[in-house]
């Protein structure tokens, strides 16, 4: 395996972070991406692999408004080509006097992160892209994504110079032609998961792709002791050449560190995507077949170890689209790393792993998609959704007298 070293990014091994929010998409993945933009001050810093929310566009286009220095960067050739609502988006920034920059950085294949910065003191991680998929407006409509916003000066500064040094490699966006594009947001999902704050001390790890990212994953993955829960939108069987490759002959890092944990006694469960094109039993590199693998080594060698295809039409999910970690129910990986070897290894990827309470909190989250019911994290989501609103409320209220 290539590894590539790009940037100055290997400075510290983790911070300590005295303040995280953890949210869930799509229940609470909106209204706390929309806070956070709505505070930013100063300045506001957002790379994200694409972007086609014009909410969310008008709330940068406000912060710039406001006088915050705003700069947007989004990759310049996603898979599918950047879609009318992604120029429509790019075209509403450019005319509200946000810069906007398209990443053309030779030194990686995708620009496939997703995070903000606020204020030089404040970032937001999330396993999901700018659209109404991840940041739906309608709680009852979207993906399954993880996020967390971490409150800390010294890991901001980290992720600060990660995206300067980034911006190296841009060239500034024109506005596109982009025509007219209606979302029908309505959806099944009922939310469980309000945005939670948790305020302790908690280790935060940076993990950037492709520099330190599968180390620091595969380390992770070897740490787990009693419970390894893992949600991603897709694992590839192996690594190497998909039709000439084997787990044998090129096995999947993270895939094998996670049955290697099941080895050590630890219960390993994992959730993947069920969408169609994930799940085609003639494509080698579908979640069908790593699923069948997972199944066939469990049965063999008789492990805790349990794989499922999310059922994403008795949970309302549009799809699931995270890419989560969760060791112990003590740490959470939270990144935008797909597990291909591609991912992790020549894109540019950005993610934390957050040791403490926080890590909680997803393990619930994937409990939830795991049973196929939430229960009474409902009634929680409903209790904590209108406290929220009165806070903020309050807030608006008595910051204009």
């Amino acid at each position: 395996i290539f590894f590539l070293q790009i940037g100055p990014v290997c400075g510290a091994e983790g911070f300590y972070v005295s303040e995280i929010t953890a949210f869930a998409s799509p229940d609470s993945g909106c209204a706390t991406l929309v806070d956070f933009i709505d505070n930013a001050k100063t300045s506001l810093y957002v790379n994200v692999y694409t972007f086609e929310n014009a909410l969310i566009a008008e709330r940068i286009a406000r912060a710039g408004a406001r006088g915050a220095d705003v700069i947007v960067m989004i990759d310049k050739s996603p898979v599918a080509g950047i879609p009318e609502e992604g120029k429509a988006v790019v075209s509403y920034l450019l005319s509200n006097g946000v810069q906007v920059y398209y990443s053309d950085d030779k030194r990686v294949r995708y620009n496939h992160a997703k995070y903000a910065i606020a204020d030089n003191v404040s970032i937001l991680i999330t396993t999901e892209n700018f659209g109404y998929s991840g940041f739906s407006p309608e709680s009852s409509f979207g993906a399954r994504g993880w996020g967390a916003v971490m409150h800390d000066a010294p890991l901001t500064r980290y992720f600060v110079n990660i995206f300067f040094n980034d911006l190296k490699y841009v060239e500034k966006a024109s506005p596109l032609p982009a025509a007219a594009a209606h979302k029908n947001l309505k959806g099944k999902y009922s939310p469980a998961f309000a945005a939670e704050n948790f305020k302790g001390n908690f280790f935060v790890v940076p993990v950037v792709a492709p520099e330190n990212a599968v180390e620091k994953i595969v380390a992770l993955l070897n740490s787990a002791n009693k419970s390894l829960y893992i949600e991603q939108f897709y694992i590839y069987e192996h690594w190497g050449s998909i039709k000439k490759d084997t787990p044998e002959t090129a096995p999947n890092l993270f895939l094998e560190a996670a049955i290697n944990a099941a080895r050590r006694g630890a219960e390993v469960k994992i959730i993947l995507d069920s969408t169609w094109y994930n799940i085609e039993a003639e494509e080698p590199a579908s979640n069908y077949n790593a699923m069948k693998y997972v199944q066939g080594v469990a049965r063999k060698e008789n492990l805790n170890l349990q794989v499922k295809l999310a059922d994403s039409k008795k949970l309302g999910l549009e799809k699931i689209h995270t890419k989560g970690v969760v060791v112990d129910k003590k740490t959470v990986l939270i990144s935008s790393i797909n597990w291909n070897e591609h991912s992790p290894t020549k894109n540019r990827e950005v993610g934390v792993i957050i040791h403490g309470e926080p890590a909680m909190y997803f393990a619930e989250v994937f409990e939830c998609d795991w049973s196929g019911t939430c229960g009474s994290r409902k009634y929680v989501y409903i209790i904590a959704v209108g406290i929220l609103i009165l806070a903020i409320y309050a807030r608006r209220k008595y910051s204009n007298v």
